[in-house]
């Protein structure tokens, strides 16, 4: 029986900064992930990005990255990422986003 897939979904917006940090860090524990039986896959959510986060992201070492055209905020990049991740069997999502929303923001989250 081979292994069962975890995958990470980043939304990302403008991100070209800390987007390959962060693909990186994930790659790092890969190896660690593995060891209790688990394979990892790193969706990057590119939500309109006009800094060369996609690309960044893809040169970091994401399995997948997903465009959005223009931003389209953080539901519809979880959206798009929990989309791309059903063709695996059993997928289960457990969502935990790092950000915080503020209410003077009309919507927009904030990763921290």
């Amino acid at each position: 029986m081979g292994l069962k897939k975890i995958v990470v979904m980043v939304p990302a917006f403008n991100e070209a900064e800390t987007i390959a940090d962060t693909v990186g860090g994930l790659r790092r524990i890969s190896s660690q992930i593995e060891a209790v039986g688990l394979s990892l896959s790193i969706y990057v959510i590119d939500d309109g990005s006009a800094d060369g986060t996609g690309d960044l992201a893809r040169g970091a070492g994401a399995d997948r990255v997903l465009a959005h055209r223009v931003n389209q905020g953080l539901g519809a990049a979880v959206r798009t990422g929990l989309r791309a991740a059903q063709p695996h069997r059993g997928l289960r999502a457990h969502l935990r986003p790092p950000c915080r929303a503020d209410q003077n923001d009309a919507g927009i989250a904030h990763a921290v």
